[in-house]
């Protein structure tokens, strides 16, 4: 026997998404990583503004409250390339994070990945973790925007 309780799947995969993106962006207003006693916080708005890393968020927010009614295939894509750059951000300023303490490391410092994950914060993996669950929750999204378009 199935009861039907009127509540729409599709809202509220869309409300939840949104919700999760929401607070996905505010996470990024966090402090990211401990640079040490002698430093101050590094916070995580530092590294989405830093060389143009922003540019995921401004095409996510354009998609999700402007052409998400809209679906189109190419819509789509550019929406799944801006997440893999969202995500992207996390593994970049992991490895790299070395690079933004060029006044106490020289400014071409390689990757290091065991100063990234020792100096990462718990706001960090939570920034992380909102956005993995962020890009899940829009593949469920755009399934069922390409769903109701047919």
């Amino acid at each position: 026997m199935v009861v039907n309780l009127g509540i729409d799947k599709e809202k509220v995969i869309a409300r939840t998404f949104k919700i999760v993106f929401i607070l996905m962006l505010c996470s990024s207003l966090l402090p990211w990583f401990d640079r040490g006693a002698n430093a101050p916080l590094f916070w995580g708005f530092e590294v989405v503004m830093e060389h143009y890393l922003w540019i995921p968020f401004v095409v996510l927010i354009l998609f999700i409250w402007a052409w998400g009614d809209k679906p189109k295939r190419w819509y789509a894509i550019l929406g799944e390339a801006a997440f893999a750059g969202a995500l992207g951000i996390y593994v970049y300023s992991i490895l790299y994070f070395k690079r933004y303490l060029w006044t106490i490391y020289e400014p071409d410092t390689a990757m290091d990945l065991h100063f990234g994950l020792s100096s990462a914060m718990i706001t960090f993996w939570l920034s992380a973790f909102l956005t993995v669950a962020a890009f899940v929750l829009f593949q469920f999204y755009l399934y069922s925007k390409m769903k109701s378009e047919k």
